[in-house]
């Protein structure tokens, strides 16, 4: 078994991308109370060498993490200003290549898909789906609460769940 990229954090998401294994980590879930901490996103390698590190601001909130055509992609929640984005990465590196505010406090991320050409990010009560590389908004979908599970079938519908129920979004 591995130990903790960092000390006192939980791994809050992870994915695989050509460069290596990302993670997310988070002062929430470590079995401790929670902590105010700065969350790290890191590259690693199959032995859980760090092979990349970017650390954001401390008491960011980091939900997921998902790698696409050299980009990785973190969704942040700054609890201080009530913010929420979505930040794009260099797959290799981890610099920051941009940042794409995604609203308030309503609009912190609980899951993110990945999709040809676009990111589908579900916050508490709707979806967002942006177009990629350029994160531009191309259209909002009602929910009935936040979703944490989605995935895509090779002809394009996502499910998702909500609460006790699953639903279909056709996409077009």
């Amino acid at each position: 078994s591995w130990k903790g990229p960092v000390e006192g954090q939980s791994v809050e998401y992870i994915a695989a991308g050509d460069q290596g294994v990302y993670v997310v980590t988070s002062g929430v879930g470590n079995g401790l109370e929670t902590l105010r901490c700065a969350p790290h996103l890191m590259r690693l390698d199959g032995e859980c060498r760090t092979l990349a590190d970017y650390v954001f601001d401390e008491g960011a909130f980091l939900s997921r993490v998902a790698v696409r055509d050299g980009i990785v992609y973190v969704t942040c929640y700054k609890a201080d200003d009530k913010r929420s984005t979505l930040c794009a990465f260099d797959e290799e590196t981890l610099v920051l290549l941009h940042t794409v505010a995604l609203g308030g406090e309503d609009h912190a991320v609980t899951d993110l898909l990945l999709l040809p050409g676009r990111v589908l990010l579900f916050a508490e009560h709707e979806a967002m789906l942006y177009s990629l590389p350029d994160a531009k908004l191309l259209d909002v979908c009602p929910l009935p609460g936040a979703v944490f599970t989605s995935t895509q079938m090779e002809n394009g519908t996502v499910y998702c769940t909500c609460r006790r129920a699953l639903y279909e979004i056709k996409m077009t």
